[in-house]
């Protein structure tokens, strides 16, 4: 997935509290909540922001998508895949939502 040339999965994780402040980069921890921020002016980017855990620590990360379709099917299915690995949903084929 990728967001103006540049890639967006899997998201910068910036860490929101818990156990220990740690530099994480890559699929690791597990999903534990989505949210999704919708902008009704025509042509602004839709964010999706989800919230993992690792090592007993929360970070969150963000999805940047341009078309509000697909971010609301990616909402969906992210929603149902609320504490599976960030690994294994990276790993999802995603090809019938386009």
């Amino acid at each position: 997935m990728s967001f103006a040339g540049r890639h967006s999965w899997p998201p910068v994780w910036t860490w929101i509290g818990g156990k220990q402040d740690r530099y994480l980069r890559g699929e690791i921890g597990a999903l534990k909540e989505v949210r999704l921020t919708e902008s009704n002016m025509p042509g602004q980017m839709q964010k999706c922001f989800l919230v993992i855990e690792h090592e007993d620590a929360l970070y969150m990360g963000c999805l940047l998508i341009s078309d509000p379709s697909f971010c609301r099917q990616l909402f969906i299915l992210l929603q149902n895949e609320r504490g599976h690995s960030i690994e294994s949903i990276g790993s999802l084929d995603l090809s019938h939502t386009l």
